[in-house]
């Protein structure tokens, strides 16, 4: 744990009404909020905005995808207030982790249960 703080991950401070992210880029870091208050828009927006805010609070995350597999964000987020996260990236992630055998199988085994779950939730999505 100590190799993946101290190589893969960064802290990075936005101003209200910042964006930090948009629809559409590739997600090369994981985005944890360890201060202040941030919105995610999730979806298509329409005139370049969603009318739908998900309010994210501190200790939540997002895009954690991009540590399993390619991803692109499926919304935009931006600062409610003025904000501290912790960016995990991808990249320098998979670095430390591929020289730890033991925390490179534990990471995949989260990895397979992950996606299994979220193809059973989207499966779910799409029958209903």
């Amino acid at each position: 744990l100590h190799e993946i703080c101290q190589y893969a991950t960064s802290e990075a401070q936005s101003l209200p009404g910042e964006e930090i992210f948009r629809r559409g880029t590739v997600a090369d870091e994981m985005i944890i909020l360890s201060s202040g208050e941030l919105k995610y828009f999730p979806g298509v927006e329409h005139e370049g905005r969603s009318h739908i805010a998900i309010e994210v609070q501190v200790g939540q995350w997002l895009c954690e995808h991009c540590l399993w597999i390619p991803w692109k964000r499926q919304g935009r987020l931006e600062t409610k207030e003025l904000s501290i996260c912790v960016h995990v990236s991808s990249k320098h992630f998979c670095s430390v982790i591929e020289h730890r055998p033991e925390e490179l199988r534990c990471c995949r085994l989260y990895a397979k249960l992950w996606l299994e779950q979220h193809r059973r939730v989207f499966r779910k999505g799409r029958n209903e």
